[in-house]
């Protein structure tokens, strides 16, 4: 049994005397718990953190798409005749139309 002793007492002589303190040992392995193991570790608030930014550009997206869609809708219902000629090409039975770019 002191051979074993022997063994661990000089693997731990080997390691400079700043990392052989309790408080130091204790930090190092609290901050590698937090950074990695926890459920709220620091990689993972990271990844949240890009996902909330990815959802947060989405949402100004379709905040445009929903103004674009409203003013649009507003257009058809001024005019709905204006609008089925300019966007489907429609005409009346004895019309002709000419498209001018």
């Amino acid at each position: 049994m002191s051979k074993s002793k022997n063994k661990s007492s000089s693997i731990l002589a080997s390691w400079p005397k700043l990392l052989r303190n309790k408080y130091v040992l204790t930090f190092v392995a609290f901050a590698v718990y937090i950074t990695f193991v926890d459920h709220y570790s620091l990689v993972k608030q990271y990844e949240l953190t890009q996902t909330l930014k990815g959802l947060e550009r989405e949402k100004v997206q379709y905040a445009r798409t929903i103004e674009e869609s409203e003013q649009l809708q507003q257009t058809i219902k001024a005019d709905e005749e204006r609008f089925a000629r300019e966007r489907y090409y429609m005409k009346r039975a004895n019309e002709d139309v000419y498209i001018v770019d």
